[in-house]
């Protein structure tokens, strides 16, 4: 620990070096990941039900139905980018793939897929499909976070189309 409190942290800036030197569309896919992550634990789905008994509510997170495929989607697509800053090369999961299944493409796919999965969950989580007198079930805040880091990442993927590849 360095005894100058102003002084930087060298891990810290090790960090940052690292982040700058990533291109636009793998700052996107990453940053888009880690949101995507973080907003998993809120509410995706709140049932709300009112009587003259009283009244109750429960919400379902991003680990709940077809919104998991989702947020794990999240966490590949930011480990993707995470994975060869720390020097782990990802050639061989490429050099596996056929040759139109490139890096870019299996990001945007994961985009993509993940934003399907979000609106499913957003349309079809409720099983009785139930709103009215005393009664509403619909998708909440989280979900629609995570329908805007699907589309960030379908739209890192498709920047790093223009990118030279580099894993």
């Amino acid at each position: 620990m360095s005894s100058n409190p102003g002084s930087p942290n060298p891990q810290m800036q090790q960090a940052q070096q690292m982040f700058n030197a990533l291109s636009m569309g793998r700052k996107v896919v990453l940053i888009a990941g880690v949101v995507g992550f973080i907003f998993s634990f809120f509410a995706w789905a709140n049932t709300s039900v009112s009587s003259s008994f009283g009244s109750g509510s429960e919400s379902d997170s991003g680990w709940h139905g077809l919104a998991i495929i989702a947020v794990l989607l999240f966490i590949v697509s930011a480990l993707w980018i995470l994975l060869p800053m720390f020097g782990v090369s990802l050639k061989g999961i490429l050099a596996s793939l056929p040759p139109n299944f490139t890096e870019a493409r299996l990001v945007m796919g994961a985009g993509v897929i993940a934003a399907l999965c979000t609106l499913i969950f957003m349309f079809t989580d409720n099983p009785a499909n139930y709103s009215g007198p005393g009664a509403s079930h619909g998708p909440s805040f989280g979900a629609f976070i995570g329908l805007i880091v699907s589309i960030a990442i379908a739209a890192g993927g498709y920047l790093m189309q223009s990118e030279p590849t580099t894993t």
